[in-house]
């Protein structure tokens, strides 16, 4: 919610990674032959980009607590978030403290700026690997009139301009804001207005995974109904 408090626990897909993060640690860190102590602190910022800004707040307090020498907690750097757009707003968050994140699954090719987020890294391909392939796709089956449902933290832009070039026009797109809290509304709203006012009969989806599933399920929720009483 937007007081920060985040109620869910580690969401199971989450779970495997913060096991391999740990195990990475106890690797190779927590040898006595090598004299240095690493700490690690785990948050869960819920896939929700202000519940990471808030949370990383904690880090920042940790680095600027009292104390001097080896009792003096520093911290060298952050490992997340899994979703782009928490990226997004963390990494911008931690530069003014020269805090690097580092993403083990945020793709956003947003992040390629490396003005804008010039202490974020990531061990991940950005997306724009992704867009190429799916053009390609469209270009072999000779799709060139699409439409498109966009999340907030992909870039639209880079895909437009890679479509065009390959004559591959985007007739319509709809915007997913990672603020509007009736997410289900947008879901289907998207689909409706995809569905009533344009002729493409292909849609991709540049979409977060949460997203992904809210727009199938509402795609599946207007082939489910009549046409006199539908969804739409």
């Amino acid at each position: 919610g937007s007081n920060g408090k985040c109620n869910c626990s580690l969401r199971d897909h989450a779970i495997p990674r913060v096991e391999a993060l740990l195990f990475a640690i106890d690797k190779q860190y927590k040898k006595p032959e090598r004299g240095i102590k690493v700490g690690i602190r785990i948050i869960d910022t819920c896939g929700i980009p202000n519940v990471g800004t808030n949370k990383a707040k904690k880090f920042i307090d940790i680095g600027c607590q009292s104390g001097s020498g080896d009792d003096k907690p520093k911290i060298r750097g952050v490992v997340g978030a899994m979703y782009s757009s928490v990226s997004i707003d963390v990494a911008k968050f931690l530069q003014p403290w020269h805090v690097p994140l580092v993403s083990p699954a945020s793709t956003s090719a947003k992040l390629n700026d490396t003005v804008g987020f010039k202490l974020f890294a990531r061990t991940v391909p950005s997306d724009t690997y992704q867009y190429r392939v799916i053009v390609d796709i469209l270009k072999r089956l000779n799709w060139t009139l699409i439409t498109t449902i966009v999340s907030e933290e992909f870039s639209e832009k880079a895909f437009d301009e890679m479509a065009k070039t390959n004559n591959i026009c985007n007739f319509r797109s709809e915007k997913l804001l990672t603020s509007n809290q009736q997410k289900d509304n947008q879901f289907l709203s998207a689909v409706c207005h995809i569905l009533h006012d344009t002729d493409s009969n292909v849609t991709v989806l540049l979409t977060n995974d949460q997203d992904t599933i809210g727009i199938l399920d509402s795609i599946r929720r207007v082939q489910l109904s009549s046409e006199s009483s539908g969804n739409c």
